[in-house]
């Protein structure tokens, strides 16, 4: 019986080598992006995180705002005053010399007092506190409302007693994410409602 050699025949070896080259080509770039996209997505998350911690912070800020009595502000804070002290209020509409702590009193209980403050640790990282007279008087005893990888570097009140209170809150800093570092700045502005 007559075998045809070349129907027995398989793949010569530079063939293969080309076929394993090629497919080794493709998964190492298929997995590159795929690395790539999987570090893009981290920083997304993590930047998402960041971004809601400090919406947290300036939404804490704006609710306590708008249900409170009267505004104070004060250019530094170490611990509250007696509650009639801020019964009228205080403004601080100066560009060069703006707020960096604002006082508020609880309509509902008027010797209920809130206060939200700038402070810069001893590493030298700034961040936003706040301090419910109910649960202690001196900023030792008040909460931090950003998380450690954000740093502000300035946070500023514009208050306005009349003829209706009004606060304009800036804030400025920066957020470590991952090995990159991304600025901020977010503003809001807080009236009164009658």
């Amino acid at each position: 019986m007559f075998v045809n050699k070349k129907s027995l025949a398989g793949f010569t070896l530079i063939e293969i080598m080309v076929a394993v080259s090629i497919f080794s080509i493709v998964a190492v770039i298929a997995v590159g992006a795929l690395l790539t996209a999987n570090t893009v997505n981290q920083k997304a998350q993590a930047t998402k995180l960041i971004m809601d911690n400090l919406n947290f912070a300036m939404d804490s800020m704006v609710f306590k705002m708008r249900k409170s009595g009267a505004y104070y502000c004060e250019n530094d804070f170490t611990s509250f005053l007696p509650p009639e002290s801020y019964a009228n209020g205080k403004d601080c509409l100066d560009q060069n010399n703006p707020g960096k702590a604002i006082v508020l009193t609880d309509r509902s209980d008027p010797g209920r007092l809130y206060a939200y403050f700038f402070k810069v640790l001893a590493d030298g990282r700034g961040i936003i506190k706040f301090l419910d007279n109910k649960f202690g008087n001196t900023e030792n005893e008040a909460i931090t409302l950003v998380a450690g990888a954000i740093d502000i570097d300035d946070f500023r009140f514009y208050v306005s007693e009349s003829p209706f209170r009004r606060v304009l809150i800036s804030l400025f800093g920066t957020a470590s994410i991952g090995r990159g570092i991304s600025e901020f700045a977010l503003e809001t502005v807080v009236n009164e409602r009658r």
